[in-house]
Parts: structure tokens; sequence; C-alpha cells
């Protein structure tokens, strides 16, 4: 079964950043935000609205539930973090999106459940 890809949007004061990550790594990739007052959670069926102060989601209870279990394990010391990958991919122009994934075959393998081109260059960021 194909994971839920989501695009995620972070909007502040000064940036605003659009990242690609799938349903399995949601959680974790919020986790890493620590403040953001507008993140918007797009997926195939619904949009999900939330804030972020100091590390903790205000919205969505389900989120702020399964960030919290994240947390446990971060302490005990059983949580990685995510990589950063810029694909790069050709439609009509030459286009860049950022995915968050474990490794980069998983970023490839979420990239093409989210498009239908095919990537041309998978870089690690960070």
């Amino acid at each position: 079964m194909e994971s839920i890809i989501y695009r995620v949007l972070l909007s502040g004061h000064k940036f605003a950043k659009d990242v690609i990550v799938n349903g399995d790594n949601l959680c974790s990739f919020l986790h890493t935000v620590r403040n953001c007052p507008l993140v918007v959670v797009m997926g195939p069926e619904n949009t999900i609205s939330l804030r972020i102060e100091h590390g903790n989601i205000i919205g969505d209870e389900k989120i702020k539930n399964q960030l919290q279990e994240i947390e446990h394990a971060e302490q005990a010391g059983n949580w990685r973090p995510l990589s950063l990958y810029q694909i790069s991919y050709y439609c009509i122009l030459h286009e860049t999106v950022y995915l968050y994934a474990a490794n980069r075959d998983q970023a490839k393998k979420d990239f093409l459940t989210w498009s239908i081109f095919d990537p041309e260059v998978i870089v690690l960021v960070a």
C-alpha cells in the first residue's frame, strides 16, 4: 500500500517554505519545527492548518498526540531526524521540490508517489 504524500507549507514573518513529506514521516518533520505561525498540511482528502509555538502544536489533537510519542522516543534515544532532499525534475520547465525522508531511496519512492515525472537529480541538502 502506498503511503499518503503531504505538501506542507510553512509561513512566518520573514520566511516561507514548501516541502513534501510522506504520512509516516509527517509528525517527525513537524517535530523539527520550533516556531511557525502558519503550517498548512495538504493531503489528498483534506487540509489542516496549525500553528507551532516553541515546539508545541496548536490545532489538531491527533497530530499533537503523535508528536508527544515522538518526543518520548527522542528522550529514549529511539528517534532519528529526517533528511532534506532537493529533487529536480523536468515537466514543461525544470522544477525543484524539497522532500523530507529517512534516506535517498525513500525520498525517490515518495517523490514518485507524489509526481508522474521521473526525478533527474536527487541531492541531500541537510
